[in-house]
């Protein structure tokens, strides 16, 4: 199975991807440029924070 980042997450709509909001780091992606939400990438994420976490 190939998954593709486009499956896993979205890029965020307020920074459109440049990490920045009017000159300011994008809060709402935590200046990633992306957003998880996807199905599969919380499932993904969940996934790995769950078996990755001390």
């Amino acid at each position: 199975m190939v998954i593709t980042t486009d499956d896993l997450e979205l890029v965020c709509p307020n920074c459109e991807g440049t990490r920045r909001e009017n000159g300011l780091p994008c809060k709402k992606s935590t200046e990633k440029g992306v957003i998880i939400l996807t199905s599969q990438g919380n499932t993904l994420l969940h996934f790995i924070k769950k078996y990755t976490s001390e």
